[in-house]
């Protein structure tokens, strides 16, 4: 499908399946936008941050101070 352009929106709290089948993961926590990287970003930034997988990452990211985890506020986002 990437090769005719074609986006599929897959969303999930369980990211085993998205670190399985997603070319690129945006990670929103609280309306704030955590990460917005391709697969091949995440697993250089899941070895920078000695952990596993994307799920340990994802719990460093939501722990660090908002300024230190680059962090693009996404307040005006109704949910």
């Amino acid at each position: 499908m990437r090769t005719n352009g074609i986006t599929i929106l897959f969303t999930s709290q369980i990211l085993e399946p998205v670190e399985a089948v997603c070319d690129a993961v945006l990670i929103l926590d609280n309306k704030t936008l955590l990460l917005n990287q391709t697969m091949a970003e995440i697993k250089e930034q899941i070895q920078a941050a000695n952990v596993q997988t994307l799920e340990q990452l994802l719990v460093k990211l939501a722990k660090k101070p908002q300024a230190e985890a680059s962090a693009l506020d996404m307040s005006w986002l109704k949910v």
